[in-house]
């Protein structure tokens, strides 16, 4: 989560590196996005859910700043034909799941 007084991102350091990555962007969407919603009672740590329909619009935007920051569609494009989503994803240093759904909108 992203605490504005001190400007700080707190993250699990049980979770794999890829997904710390991503939470790092993520949480960053929200200080950039979403100062409002952060400083919110509705704001609290999620449990990690590739299922949006039921997560607030702001975790939506968040998820997406955060896959657009570390999986820019442009140099994806340069690399789809070259290698598959696993390697992609190595490359990128996220999941496969955040290649695949990048690669919807290549």
């Amino acid at each position: 989560m992203y605490d504005f007084q001190t400007k700080t991102i707190y993250i699990n350091r049980e979770i794999p590196p890829n997904r710390k990555t991503f939470t790092i962007a993520h949480e960053l969407g929200h200080a950039i996005l979403h100062e409002d919603y952060v400083k919110s009672m509705n704001y609290e740590a999620m449990p990690r859910s590739n299922y949006h329909a039921s997560k607030p619009v702001e975790e939506v935007e968040a998820d997406v700043f955060a896959a657009c920051l570390l999986v820019p569609k442009s140099m994806l494009g340069l690399y789809k034909n070259f290698a598959d989503p696993n390697e992609l994803a190595e490359m990128f240093a996220v999941s496969p799941d955040v290649v695949v759904h990048q690669l919807k909108y290549v």
